[in-house]
């Protein structure tokens, strides 16, 4: 099997180990700040089993195969790194011709995921494998034709602080269906060879994360339609942020009666819109009828030119509308109809969202739409873990919880798909476990883990948004990626890529030792809520190792007292000698003890371990208040906090600092009766507080707090989890650092062990068949998948409990309030008698 170009291409040549495209744009020296639309004409000269695209570039691209939308890239990396992604071609490409078309985008400024190299450059090949087995590739060369006259403007402010520019398209009537077959595109020019600072052949590597797979969600209902005398507010590259969707909502809008809106409720989510009036602004507010990640998508039809102000929220403002403007971000893009006639609108970037909003302005006459709604993506992985019971609080918690993690999750780990989409270390060691747990692939952990380390200061820092361009360095977050590494190793047995790890994890413990006071404990001063701007823009191809991160410039711990979350509510003292900060230092010298212990120093662990507890003993004494019976936040100018917080009193049960039987009481006492001047734990935090509550045999206690908790979101009718539990303005609606009842009902509720296993170890699995009549789930593991059920039989007094081992696993079955120790392997059965006191709290 062949694939023949046109004569004017001498680009097919046999695939072959090196990629050898060759990178263009449409300018041999060209600078960041403008896209450029690619297209490439080719043959297929009979029936193949297999077309891949295979394509790297600077930032993000979008690929279309004879008009039909393919798939697109924005693969959050290091300047010094490029990653190929492939694309299945397969049922986009026909026997004769085809042509692939691709938007490149380069924007001229640092995202908070992204950082620039100022070397915006496409390249792709493309391979066919007949049913011989024979392979031939297109790639890209000086043959493309290019244009990079687009239509999409740069004068335009950016969305938020962490975010690129807003997407604003003016409409081009030469460019019409560019992505079709039939496109004439002869006043194209052609494609330059451009350089970039090494080598493509030497450097590229497969994308390390999953591909995305695409839905679509089209839009579902009417809420209202407004109008209002206003004009498209005029959009300048350096406005503020928030003042786009703050003009929109400051305008005096009414309820419109004369014009008409129809929204049949099809599959492609078709519109119709009568008797528009030019002299008034239109708004048209729809519901997609719960939250959804990726791009808004329309093909639209009009009568007269005019401007469309598309925008998108989360969620409801008081007056029943999207809230377009929240923390400080416009959610707003726009499209500047210039012609009459059809249109298709597709940005050039994602977000997560519920609520559209269209602003019509100018218009005249009629609109309609033959598609409207959201083209869905989520890392294309199998749903191995499932999660079904009778009790309908953990069952909608289940759900929330698993559409979060798996939504909120895109081409990396994400804060969210909304305000930053970031790969921040605190988070993305949490989702990236969950993420593994249910689907059973860990390369999206695996990405954060290697990644956290790649750009680390001589000193030993870490950035908290991994991928960035500022010198932001959260305190905790580097211990966390010690801890996390270690967790990694222990859920994956990935001993090769973390033994790889193990002097960056040094180095950043070495960095804490060096600054120890002389008590031996870390004092940060009063800094520790200090925020700087600092920005290393742009990206010298040479170091890898960037200078001048910022020592002490937060201390995050949890939302509370940070300042813009949880407003109102008391908040952590993080001042000076921090608690909750020491004692993670001790939970990450152990952390590292178990590291050196398994891939590397067995000496080094011996040292660490006698560390941790040196301190441990130390810190016992110094932040206990006797009165109180709790743990101060720390030690401010040599004395005890008077703040208490939930956070730092769990923090200091992990690390050992109180005997079991009063940690038990501890964590019993801060949250059943937290007293009102306690800082309480947010969603993110109860991920570290669950597993110890599970250790210390409160589960009944757990259990009950999560419906509790995540009861609010759920009667506050969230589709995916709230950043805090207040959902307020300053939250994102879709964080999946909340879903700990996911992990506390695989790893608590069905009691399956998540660490790894050899074939001489024993699996403990601990299901509370006492507080959950029926249920059936599992976990995804690195032996293979866990599965454990049961049900309630002979009127309630025994379970039949049922699963299945991966092959060579042995485990204990130890139900929670029994004595019972039952040896199971491959697939097992057992009934079980349940007493009274299995179904006690905290048993």
């Amino acid at each position: 099997m062949s694939l023949d170009a046109l004569r004017e291409t001498p680009s097919v040549q046999d695939a072959d180990s090196r990629f050898t495209a060759l990178p263009i744009w449409a300018d041999a020296a060209p600078t960041s700040g403008s896209p450029c639309m690619f297209r490439k004409v080719f043959r297929v000269a009979g029936q193949p089993i297999d077309i891949t695209l295979s394509i790297v570039a600077e930032l993000r691209y979008r690929v279309w195969v004879n008009g039909q939308y393919v798939g697109h890239g924005i693969v959050s990396r290091h300047p010094h790194q490029r990653f190929i992604e492939t694309h299945d071609l397969a049922h986009a490409c026909q026997v004769g011709s085809n042509v692939i078309a691709i938007l490149a985008d380069a924007p001229d400024l640092d995202t908070h995921y992204q950082m620039r190299s100022d070397h915006p450059f496409v390249a792709a090949h493309l391979t066919i494998t007949d049913q011989a087995g024979d392979v031939s590739r297109l790639q890209t060369d000086t043959s493309w034709r290019v244009c990079s006259h687009t239509g999409w403007r740069r004068d335009v402010p950016r969305s938020g602080w962490a975010l690129p520019p807003i997407d604003c398209y003016q409409t081009v009537a030469a460019h019409r269906d560019w992505q079709a077959l039939d496109f004439d595109d002869s006043h194209w020019g052609y494609a330059q060879k451009v350089a970039v600072y090494q080598p493509l052949a030497e450097t590229v590597q497969l994308a390390p994360t999953p591909p995305l797979r695409y839905g679509w969600a089209p839009a579902q209902k009417v809420l209202a339609c407004y109008q209002s005398p206003i004009d498209p507010p005029r959009l300048e590259p350096n406005m503020r942020e928030d003042l786009y969707a703050g003009m929109l909502s400051n305008a005096m809008w009414q309820r419109c009666k004369d014009v008409a809106v129809d929204l049949p409720g099809t599959t492609e989510g078709t519109m119709r819109i009568r008797h528009l009036d030019g002299r008034w602004a239109t708004a048209i507010d729809l519901d997609l009828g719960c939250e959804q990640v990726g791009q808004i998508v329309f093909d639209i039809k009009t009568a007269s030119t005019g401007v469309i102000d598309i925008g998108w929220a989360e969620g409801l403002d008081e007056r029943n509308r999207p809230q377009l403007l929240r923390h400080g971000y416009s959610y707003l893009n726009r499209m500047i109809v210039t012609e009459a006639g059809q249109w298709r609108w597709e940005p050039m970037g994602y977000s997560g969202m519920r609520y559209l909003t269209l602003v019509f302005y100018q218009f005249d006459g009629d609109i309609s739409f033959d598609r409207l709604g959201v083209r869905t993506s989520e890392p294309n992985l199998p749903r191995v873990a499932d999660v079904r019971t009778e009790d309908q609080d953990i069952q909608a918690l289940w759900d929330l919880c698993e559409r979060t993690v798996r939504i909120g999750t895109q081409h990396c780990i994400m804060d969210c798909p909304t305000r930053e989409q970031a790969m921040y270390i605190g988070d993305g060691h949490l989702t990236g476990r969950w993420l593994y747990q249910l689907t059973g692939d860990a390369r999206h952990w695996r990405y954060l883990v290697t990644q956290q380390f790649e750009r680390q200061s001589p000193d030993g820092q870490l950035r908290d948004s991994v991928f960035c361009a500022h010198a932001h360095s959260l305190i905790d977050y580097n211990l966390l990626a010690v801890i996390g590494t270690r967790d990694y190793m222990n859920a994956t047995g990935d001993h090769e890529c973390v033994k790889a790890l193990l002097p960056a994890c040094r180095r950043v413990m070495s960095g804490f030792a060096a600054r120890l006071n002389e008590m031996g404990l870390i004092d940060i001063g009063d800094a520790g809520r200090q925020r700087k701007s600092d920005q290393q823009c742009g990206y010298q191809s040479t170091p890898a190792h960037v200078q001048g991160l910022k020592w002490a410039e937060n201390l995050f711990i949890d939302h509370p007292g940070c300042g813009s979350h949880n407003a109102g509510d008391a908040g952590i003292d993080r001042r000076q000698v921090n608690t909750a900060l020491n004692a993670l230092y001790i939970i990450a010298l152990r952390a590292i003890a178990d590291l050196e212990h398994q891939v590397g120093d067995k000496q080094v662990a011996q040292h660490d371990q006698q560390r941790a507890d040196t301190i441990s003993n130390q810190m016992s004494h110094i932040f206990w208040s006797p009165n109180d019976r709790l743990f101060a936040d720390g030690l401010v100018r040599k004395q005890l906090s008077p703040q208490y917080s939930q956070q730092t009193n769990v923090l200091c049960v992990w690390a050992g600092l109180i005997e079991a039987d009063a940690a038990r009481d501890l964590l019993q006492r801060i949250i059943e009766t937290p007293g009102p001047y306690m800082a309480i734990s947010g969603p993110y935090f109860w991920a570290y507080t669950l597993p110890l509550l599970a250790k210390h045999d409160l589960h009944s206690l757990a259990l009950k707090q999560v419906k509790s908790q995540w009861g609010v979101m759920l009667d506050g009718g969230a589709t995916t989890l709230w950043e805090t539990f207040a959902g307020d303005d300053a939250d994102t609606l879709c964080h999946p650092w909340a879903a700990a009842p996911l992990d506390m009902i695989q790893s608590l509720v069905l009691g399956i062990d998540p660490v790894s296993v050899t074939p001489t170890d024993v699996l403990t699995i601990r299901p509370m068949i006492g507080d959950v009549a029926s249920m059936s789930g599992g976990m995804a593991r690195a032996e293979g998948y866990v599965h454990i059920q049961w049900e309630r039989i002979d009127n309630g007094k025994q379970v039949r409990i049922s699963g299945e081992l991966p092959t060579g696993v042995k485990a204990c079955l130890t139900p929670i309030g029994t004595d019972i120790c039952i040896d199971i392997k491959g697939q097992w059965s057992h009934d079980i008698p349940i007493s009274d006191d299995s179904k006690q709290p905290n048993k």
